[in-house]
């Protein structure tokens, strides 16, 4: 059973990791790379978005690891995957049919729309709105669209189901060889030596197995992070320098270690925070659960409203010539986001609570 004080963090985290998530998908440099060209703006959104904010996809792996391997000894294998089928699969496929129904209304009022699925409705065929659940690039036929499913974000729900079937094997493994279980998916992940496949990915096996062996061999997590956490931001801090400013030689798979120690970092401090500002307390205020069951809502359909965001920069809309001005563009534009979808929740939770309760799995 997962401890009090271990429950009040992961639930306190939900809500600012999805937060991260938007501000990774609205980053500006992938639709003007030219924006590196500015040093300030370039190199906040080096450390902000890919280590602050690139922190929270692999925390939730480990959350869902962690959770997954707590929850064993309330649930069986096969409880769990009934569980997982309507928390995780059910959301799944009605998000990518919204999604498949939100192309076909715009592709009929633009004929040209190609915003979210390059290839016209009409001209699909079964085969293809089948692949359009796993890997987009074979129902575009373009190899350089996503392999992985319609609505993107969704790879990270792909390669949950792949984990949540190799959950037995991986639980024996990190009970008898749990060093090598580790080792072994860190340096693919670091060095990039696994080939991108849909539901695959070696970072997410990596810190999904981190989090079982966290909960099997350690699972009091904020005792754990409380001994150790302390000691991840110095550490973090001084390889980015190194890597970063003084010795750009060191080798480039150095960015995993550095992601690992902002992972741990984050976490500590997030602990710290709930443990001062709600000790005691037995539950979270209101305020918190409400922004921690918005988190999935906020997940399924950022997307939609960050490829506005990106599409107005790309286009030149956007007042992007100086550092000062993209920021403050991409950090108003990130924050309105949120603000929208949320906005979204809470109209459909007032409106159509059964139907966002399905569509957010129960949360």
């Amino acid at each position: 059973m997962i401890d009090e004080r271990d429950s009040r963090l992961i639930q306190w985290l939900r809500f600012p990791l999805m937060v991260g998530v938007v501000f990774i998908h609205t980053d500006l440099r992938v639709v003007r790379p030219d924006l590196n060209g500015l040093p300030l703006f370039s190199e906040t959104m080096g450390l902000f978005v890919d280590f602050v904010c690139g922190a929270a996809v692999p925390l939730f792996f480990f959350i869902s690891g962690y959770l997954f391997q707590m929850g064993y000894a309330r649930r069986t294998y096969v409880q769990h995957l009934r569980h997982r089928l309507r928390t995780l699969i059910l959301p799944y496929v009605l998000w990518i049919v919204l999604c498949i129904a939100i192309v076909a209304a715009c592709q009929m009022l633009v004929p040209g729309f190609r915003l979210l699925l390059h290839k016209a409705i009409a001209e699909c065929s079964a085969t293809d709105f089948l692949w359009m659940f796993w890997d987009v690039s074979r129902a575009t036929g373009i190899n350089t669209d996503q392999h992985g499913p319609l609505v993107g974000q969704f790879w990270f729900l792909q390669c949950l189901m792949v984990l949540t079937l190799l959950m037995p094997l991986l639980r024996w493994l990190v009970r008898r060889l749990c060093v090598i279980t580790l080792a072994v998916p860190f340096i693919v992940y670091a060095w990039g030596l696994l080939p991108h496949y849909p539901g695959i990915h070696a970072g997410a096996l990596f810190y999904y197995t981190l989090g079982i062996a966290i909960a099997t061999h350690r699972p009091h997590l904020a005792l754990w992070l409380r001994q150790w956490g302390w000691t991840a931001l110095p550490i973090f801090l001084i390889l980015y320098i190194a890597k970063h400013h003084l010795l750009p030689q060191l080798p480039d798979a150095l960015w995993a270690v550095e992601t690992l120690l902002m992972v741990m970092a984050e976490l500590w401090l997030a602990e710290r925070w709930v443990s001062r500002r709600h000790a005691g307390n037995g539950q979270l205020p209101s305020s918190v659960a409400w922004l921690a069951a918005s988190s999935f809502f906020l997940f399924a359909s950022h997307r939609f409203f960050t490829a506005v965001l990106t599409n107005l920069a790309r286009s030149g809309h956007l007042p992007l010539s100086s550092s000062t001005i993209a920021l403050l563009s991409y950090l108003l534009g990130s924050a309105v986001i949120v603000v929208v979808c949320l906005a979204c929740y809470a109209l459909m939770r007032r409106c159509l609570p059964q139907t966002t309760r399905i569509l957010t799995g129960g949360r």
